[in-house]
């Protein structure tokens, strides 16, 4: 029967395996050659992201010895599969075909085998003529070659009494490659060879090994290069001409040219065929570097709306990049933003900003990258709007990878205007700093460890960040304080990639310097509650705050001015801490499910934190809560939601409410939050 047009096939709505128990029947039906439709497609926005699959022809009947083959490379020798069926849905064509079908397959999985033993067979190298017919470089003696074998059934013997996988055979093999590269034998070949006995439930396999023979790094060639000078991309090249050859430091300079930022394409390829006598026996392996330069000039618009519980942004984005500014590495962003936000009945108004942002890196040496910003930014917040020009610049030093140290200097000026909640509260309170504008000068210097294996979705590893602020004032200044923030994040699997156990804990504090000098800007205050913090509590809403009160009046109607909205002005305090524990599991392909605990508080001074103290519910308050998370090809999608029972909340955050309506009201004891990535 021939294959009619994908218009008239029917769509596949779901392909599914029966009795597959080692493995998710959505991961076998992953690898199969009939795909099933996913739900999402039907939404008309990720029609593109999420094609329709259409049946094709007998494909799905072929797919049993996929299914067979995937569980065999897995280690379910005797797994058949014993039976597959098309089953049509209600809705017909008017030629009564099927609009949609489902397929079934249903398997027998048969028992695991495990690996018996695990053998390394080094080759013995030939020996090369030399000017009077022997080696002319000195080959490996036999101990030698023991103890290279020994190291090398080290480095796979951990195969032996696992499960089987063709997978982690496969890998193996890359690691032997690996380890011998590291060792100068840039020709090195590995293969293996599995015997499997599916009556006894065992593997043995065997890696035969040729090393070839040692090499030195020979000359590198450039190519792709059209606007970036050759001096920086060879700034970032590892090794020298003449070094003995390691594959590690070739993929390190692979992954450094690819860190400039400034290429789409990086490869680092050695060219065997190419090599030539390095004079000593030894062979020198030249290495091609192919480079795709990116376009150095882009530009972006873009129009978003964000929303909390107790705010909503419309913005909209335009912007021009320069990644190679005159030819010297010098990266230039500017952005204009404009939009309008609303958080209550008198919490509203524009929001914009314009900044310029200019980094050069590799100044004046690679690890080096130099920094300067100017930004004019506007915005809304509870209680008051401000505009505030900033100017920084500063320098990042990254001698690792993961770690990066920060020193920067910061010059603004910042003018509040408080709404009629706080004008009174400014008007008795100057160290709050709410009403005059003032310029605020500070340093700034911040030590970053991030050994977390993604940023967005981490599974494990951890992060470590340390912050310190320093205030720049001429001594008849109103500021003058440091401000200390330090944070903790870690990440364990619990056994299975598909369950993590995530961690969290933040702690910062303000210190004055000169007595009698107590006023601190709202930028350096210390906040906590909302997402990535106390997520039961709204933003910033754990600590000392404004609310107002209206006591009734019998010739006035009893009513607050803020109106439905809450009536809490969040004020922040000098010293904090917020923690969290959160357990992550993954049940089914992309989705992930969580619960969590959060806690924290924020205090005026140190001396509350000194009469409260840490047990609940006079001192942290603490929050529980659960969500779902959704992979998607722009990030994980996360919604929480959490609770702070009142029986756990200080009596300080129960109270006063406000009045709306001849009723009073109270802040909601629950919040939700929705956004990219997970909260921490």
């Amino acid at each position: 029967m021939a294959l009619r047009s994908p218009e008239s096939r029917p769509v596949v709505t779901r392909v599914r395996v029966d009795g597959a128990k080692a493995f998710r029947s959505q991961e076998i039906a992953a690898t199969l050659g009939q795909r099933a439709t996913h739900p999402l497609h039907w939404f008309p926005l990720l029609a593109s992201v999420y094609p329709a699959f259409h049946l094709e022809g007998t494909t799905w009947q072929k797919d049993r010895d996929r299914i067979a083959n995937f569980y065999a490379v897995r280690g379910y020798f005797d797994a058949r599969v014993t039976g597959s069926q098309l089953k049509r849905k209600k809705q017909t064509r008017p030629d009564g075909s099927p609009l949609f079908v489902e397929i079934f397959h249903s398997v027998k999985e048969g028992p695991l085998s495990r690996v018996r033993e695990v053998e390394v067979v080094l080759a013995r190298e030939p020996a090369l003529p030399g000017a009077a017919g022997g080696s002319p470089w000195p080959q490996r003696s036999p101990e030698q070659d023991e103890a290279l074998r020994q190291e090398l059934v080290q480095r796979v013997g951990r195969l032996s009494s696992k499960p089987f996988s063709m997978a982690s055979t496969q890998a193996a093999e890359g690691e032997l490659v690996k380890l011998l590269a590291s060792k100068s034998y840039a020709e090195a070949l590995v293969s293996s060879r599995v015997d499997a006995y599916p009556e006894e439930q065992v593997v043995d396999i065997r890696f035969d090994v040729q090393t070839g023979r040692p090499a030195v790094f020979g000359p590198h060639r450039l190519s792709g290069l059209a606007k970036v000078r050759e001096q920086y991309v060879l700034r970032h090249i590892k090794f020298r001409e003449g070094d003995d050859y390691n594959g590690s430091l070739v993929n390190r300079t692979q992954q450094a040219i690819y860190n400039m930022g400034l290429f789409s394409m990086v490869t680092v390829v050695p060219d065997l065929a190419a090599s030539s006598e390095a004079g000593d026996g030894r062979k020198a392996v030249p290495l091609d570097i192919r480079l795709r330069e990116r376009k150095p000039r882009s530009r972006k618009l873009k129009v978003g709306v964000g929303w909390q519980v107790d705010r909503i942004d419309a913005k909209v984005t335009g912007g021009l990049s320069h990644l190679n500014l005159f030819r010297r590495l010098l990266q230039a962003h500017v952005d204009l933003t404009a939009g309008y936000a609303f958080l209550g009945v008198d919490d509203h108004g524009p929001v914009g900003s314009l900044g310029i942002d200019l980094r050069w890196p590799d100044f004046p040496v690679r690890t080096l990258t130099l920094e300067s910003n100017a930004e004019i930014g506007l915005d809304v917040q509870k209680g008051y709007k401000f505009w505030s020009p900033v100017t920084e610049v500063g320098v990042t030093w990254a001698p690792w990878k993961p770690l990066k140290l920060h020193l920067a200097y910061s010059l603004s000026y910042n003018d509040l205007f408080p709404n009629h909640r706080l004008e009174e509260l400014a008007a008795v309170s100057p160290q709050l700093a709410l009403s005059d504008g003032y310029i605020l000068s500070f340093f700034d210097q911040s030590v970053v460890l991030d050994l977390r294996d993604q940023p967005l979705a981490p599974s494990r590893g951890f992060l470590l960040q340390l912050n310190l602020i320093e205030t720049a004032s001429p001594r008849d200044a109103p500021f003058h304080y440091i401000r200390l923030q330090g944070e903790m994040r870690g990440y364990v699997p619990m056994g299975t990639p598909r369950i993590v156990l995530a961690a969290r804990v933040l702690g910062a504090g303000v210190h004055h310097l000169m007595e009698g000098k107590t006023e601190l800007p709202v930028n350096h205050r210390v906040y906590a509650g909302g997402d990535g913090s106390v997520r039961g509590w709204k933003s910033k809403y754990l600590g000392p705050r404004l609310v107002e009160v209206v006591e009734p009046d019998e010739e006035q109607e009893f009513e607050s001015q803020c109106g439905r909205s809450d009536c809490i002005v969040p004020l922040g305090g000098r010293l904090g801490m917020t923690g969290s524990l959160e357990l992550r599991g993954n049940p089914v392909a992309g989705l992930w499910l969580s619960v969590f605990t959060d806690f924290g508080r924020v205090w005026e001074w140190p001396r509350d934190l000194a009469e409260d103290g840490l047990a609940p519910p006079e001192g942290l308050q603490f929050s529980v809560g659960g969500g779902v998370r959704y992979d998607t090809p722009i990030g994980r999608l996360r919604l929480d939601i959490a609770v702070h029972p009142r029986a756990w909340t200080d009596d300080e955050f129960l109270g006063p409410g406000w009045v709306h309506r001849d009723r009073e009201r109270q802040p909601s004891t629950w919040n939700f939050h929705f956004g990219i990535g997970e909260s921490f």
